[in-house]
């Protein structure tokens, strides 16, 4: 498949020669900024593993409406390894981006973080938003797989759930293990755990070293946090 060619997001890809539609977002974006026309063709994917090839049929009412022919399939395998953040929310103007450059390097789950310093907010999730960011970040980097999202958990939910699935942990901490050391050291980790710019209670941070989570010190400079995230996501993708 092209990688030069333009995706586009259709949530259900089912057969070649079906006919299917964009929704509005995407329509536009073919129509608007793509400037594409009737016979050309343009890549799909559908955000779990299938991609694809289709020819735009019909343009209709301003490029709000675009009916496509399926004319090439495949199937992407899920990646082997899961790369799950586990953090803290930043402000809503920066979790957008924490979001967008997590999918972009690789993140497979989100799960929104409760801990101890933070506490529980009232804050309604904008999950649509944010699965359109996921799914414009999967545009971006061709990513065949949308990222999942779950629901806020509290740190030893988290750990809990990791350990009962036999994954490996690692929690953004001062103190703990030099980022530069984790990098050599063996089966690399598929949970990424980051709390609030305060930080981590002591008895969160003991509570789950007892459970098997490795600390790494980021160094001196106290980061926000999607830039500790991508960091450290960073390190537990090429570790």
């Amino acid at each position: 498949m092209d990688l030069n060619q333009p995706r586009f997001y259709c949530k259900s890809i089912a057969r070649i020669g079906e006919t299917l539609k964009l929704d509005t977002s995407e329509a536009r974006h073919l129509s608007g900024p793509r400037r594409h026309r009737a016979g050309d063709q343009v890549a799909l994917f559908d955000g779990q593993g299938t991609v694809g090839v289709a020819e735009v049929e019909k343009i209709k009412g301003r490029g709000a409406e675009v009916t496509l022919r399926v004319k090439k399939l495949d199937q992407e395998p899920k990646p082997v390894r899961p790369l799950i953040l586990a953090a803290a929310l930043p402000s809503r103007e920066r979790v957008g981006v924490m979001l967008d450059m997590a999918t972009q390097i690789g993140m497979s789950d989100f799960i929104p973080l409760v801990s101890e310093r933070s506490g529980k907010s009232d804050r309604k999730l904008p999950t649509e938003r944010w699965l359109r960011i996921f799914i414009e970040a999967c545009k971006q980097s061709r990513r065949a797989w949308v990222p999942r999202l779950h629901n806020p958990h509290s740190l030893d939910e988290v750990v809990n759930w990791a350990r009962s699935q036999q994954l490996k942990m690692v929690l953004a901490h001062p103190g703990g293990d030099a980022a530069e050391v984790h990098r050599g050291q063996g089966e690399r980790p598929e949970v990424v755990i980051v709390g609030p710019e305060g930080g981590f209670t002591d008895s969160e941070v003991e509570r789950a070293g007892l459970q098997g989570v490795q600390t790494i010190d980021l160094g001196s400079s106290i980061l926000r946090v999607e830039t500790a995230a991508i960091v450290m996501l960073t390190l537990a993708g090429v570790g």
